[in-house]
């Protein structure tokens, strides 16, 4: 008896249904793919009760207006969105996921409902795929499905040197409060990490000796510094957000955990409609006629300008422009003159490129008074536009004035700016988030960076587990399923050697970015930093098949004479005696962090504006690389072990790479020489079904296969199955 539910509801099913299921976990065919449950097309007779379930949709003029938080059936019914299914077979579950609607059939009366089911980890992968809603003007806007679209407001915080060193022990502000740490740092994996990595023109002692080729750069200014959010917490955020869970063992190690995404555009941006704020935070002479000082241009002693550079009270726009702002100011202060009476007055001028846009003129009385002015000025800023403010005494020896701490000037923009930040400012950790990557990419990479295999709770219809590869099968044959009375014997068996294999390399490749180690390290050896290709040695076929990440790979990166290595991502023109470094957007990376500690010599963090202000010396460093641990690293991020290190190394294995960890034994599996694919049917009931286990061998014959593959079973009528073995080369490696 085979019962099949929608939503909870009953369907009826004609005595002739054929409900054909595959059910797969992995495809040899395409090395770096993984799959689900999915069925052929069933037909569904439109009996009442199903057309109430599909809401008479057969009904070419209905119409209704659907509401996601109810069930999708009866009035609610939407053809665009899928309805949970569960198919029963002699009161087994058999099957659970997701229903879609494909066509009506009408014939005079009789209508058919052709449907598709498929298993819940395509359910997972249509929540993460982008959506977008329809807004009143008829555009359309991106809601969900994108990284950026993930919620990380718990995060934000001010930018300065005690958000970025205390980050390295996983001290972060969380809702606008410190924890200490956020969790223990043998945790981490949430909150934001603030790596120390190489932007170029970014260290204030970055030396070059001419003829040497040698580089030191030993102090660094904050903006080399931006914060790197956690994979994990992506993962995490992902999965809420599409309403999934998961259990994965591997998302729990410490190596995982320490992973990163780092800051990814030229420079550190943040969006708000305040692009400059300058204050005086104490009081001090402006004009002092007696000395001369006549014509003085507002030093600002407090800013926050990230969209500007500023010099001697002269704020340049760096932004693209046109843009149309209001122009703010408070300005107060006292002033006296020594002549009696007075004969003169000063004059303060708001300028816009050096030209007076608004002006007042102040005559003291006799003696000293107490002057103010607040105000403001709209105009448009373009790119090199500059603002200040001036105080202007024309003529005399008498004047004397001066501004009082709070007063200030700021420039506010009529819709939100991306602006470079400033020293102090708020860090919106959503606007430092890698754009336009989809939440379904980034799972994917994340799923072949490691070779996991994704798999569906059987009865809870959005948990996932995940698992590498090398931890999904036990070592114990003991855990194993006998079929070997289960196989037709009377229908044709195929036997491929070499499995299916058609490639005769294997290329696992790291995302192509033209920064300039990048750009070196491929045109020395004609790959990506961090691939690594795999030679099956298969003699028939010069074809290749590609596993490939978004991720590209990050080069590390050591100086003579300096103790720290660290990844590097920018573009550098001239020759080895005169380069020239400058910033530049890349390519999402991917990189593991640690604490470095215990230097042997000190380094200094300057502020925004160079060696002017130094806010701290330190021993210690946030690291962010492919390695582990840069002095001595254990495990590589990268697929493949490096053609050449741009540091010397003093110890250290360079053979845990990705691929010989979580890929060697899966390729040594489905390209040995003994390798086999056998293709035959079997006879499955319900009850196999019910307890099938994917991670669990199978026995035939006395030889030790893997579960591939299970087509067309029949979750109607019972009969015999076409199922794919994989031959077991070795259970550990």
């Amino acid at each position: 008896m085979t019962e099949i539910f929608v939503e909870n509801n009953r369907v009826d099913v004609t005595a002739d249904i054929s409900a054909l299921l595959t059910f797969a976990l992995d495809d040899v065919k395409d090395f770096s793919s993984r799959q689900t449950t999915f069925s052929k097309t069933v037909v569904l007779p439109g009996t009442a009760n199903n057309n109430r379930l599909f809401g008479n949709v057969f009904n070419t003029g209905s119409t209704n207006y659907y509401d996601a938080a109810l069930n999708n059936t009866g009035y609610n019914f939407n053809a665009a969105k899928s309805a949970a299914v569960i198919i029963f077979q002699d009161n087994l579950q058999t099957f659970q996921g997701k229903l879609r609607l494909l066509t009506i059939v009408r014939n005079g009366k009789n209508i058919e409902y052709e449907v598709a089911m498929f298993g819940n980890l395509t359910a997972l992968n249509v929540a993460l795929e982008p959506s977008s809603i329809t807004n009143t003007d008829g555009t359309t806007t991106n809601n969900s499905g994108y990284l950026e679209n993930l919620d990380f407001s718990e995060y934000n915080h001010a930018y300065n040197e005690t958000s970025v060193t205390g980050s390295w022990d996983n001290d972060c502000y969380k809702n606008g409060t410190l924890q200490s740490p956020l969790v223990p740092t043998y945790l981490a994996g949430a909150g934001y990490y603030y790596p120390l990595i190489d932007y170029g023109n970014y260290s204030s002692t970055a030396v070059h000796t001419a003829h040497t080729a040698v580089r030191v750069k030993r102090d660094w200014l904050l903006p080399t510094f931006r914060p790197a959010l956690y994979v994990k917490e992506y993962i995490d955020k992902m999965f809420k957000a599409a309403g999934f869970s998961y259990t994965s063992s591997l998302f729990d190690t410490q190596r995982f955990k320490n992973l990163v995404v780092p800051c990814n555009t030229k420079l550190l941006y943040t969006k708000v409609t305040r692009i400059l704020y300058a204050a005086e935070t104490t009081t001090h002479t402006i004009i002092d006629s007696a000395h001369g000082d006549t014509h003085v241009t507002v030093p600002w002693d407090n800013r926050l300008a990230g969209a500007f550079t500023y010099s001697g009270g002269v704020f340049t726009y760096t932004g693209t422009g046109p843009l149309n702002i209001i122009f703010s100011w408070r300005l107060t202060g006292h002033n006296s003159v020594s002549a009696i009476p007075p004969s003169t007055s000063f004059t303060i001028n708001i300028k816009h490129n050096g030209t007076s846009i608004k002006s007042r003129s102040f005559s003291p009385p006799p003696f000293s008074q107490v002057y103010g002015w607040d105000d403001n000025v709209s105009l448009v800023l373009s790119n090199g536009d500059t603002v200040q403010i001036d105080y202007d005494y024309s003529s005399g020896t008498s004047m004397l004035a001066d501004i009082d701490a709070g007063c200030y000037m700021q420039l506010d923009s009529d819709v939100p700016q991306l602006v470079p930040i400033a020293y102090g400012q708020t860090v919106t950790l959503n606007d430092v988030i890698p754009r336009n990557i989809k939440q379904i990419d980034f799972l994917v990479s994340i799923v072949k960076l490691f070779n996991l295999y994704v798999w569906e709770d059987a009865n809870n219809p959005t948990h996932i587990y995940i698992a590498p590869f090398v931890d999904y099968y036990s070592g114990d044959t003991g855990n194993s399923v006998d079929w070997t009375y289960k196989l037709n014997r009377d229908k044709t068996v195929t036997i491929k050697p070499m499995s299916e294999l058609t490639a005769n390399t294997y290329n696992f490749k790291m995302a192509n970015d033209s920064d300039y180690y990048n750009d070196l390290y491929k045109k020395r050896f004609n790959q990506n930093y961090g691939d690594y290709i795999f030679n099956s040695q298969y003699e028939f076929s010069t074809d290749s098949q590609d596993c490939q990440l978004i991720f590209a790979g990050t080069p590390l990166v050591g100086y003579d004479s300096e103790l720290k290595v660290y990844s590097t991502i920018f573009k550098r023109t001239g020759d080895d005696n005169t380069p020239t470094e400058e910033q530049t957007d890349s390519i999402i990376r991917i990189l593991q962090t640690k604490k470095v500690t215990g230097l042997t010599a000190s380094w200094d963090l300057y502020n925004m504006d160079g060696s002017a202000t130094l806010l701290t010396g330190l021993t210690n460093y946030g690291y962010a690389g492919h390695f582990d641990d840069p002095d001595a690293p254990a495990n590589d991020l990268n697929f493949g072990a490096l053609q050449q290190l741009l540091f010397t190394l003093a110890t250290g294995d360079l053979s845990n790479t990705q691929f010989n960890v979580y890929w060697s034994p899966y390729m040594a599996e489905i390209t040995d020489k003994d390798s086999k694919l056998v293709t035959a049917n079997f006879y499955l009931t319900p009850i196999d079904i019910y307890h099938l286990d994917f991670s669990k061998y199978i026995y035939v014959d006395g030889v030790l296969f893997r579960l591939n593959k299970i087509i067309d079973y029949n979750a109607s009528t019972p009969t015999d199955c076409k199922v794919e073995l994989l031959r077991v080369i070795n259970t550990k490696y």
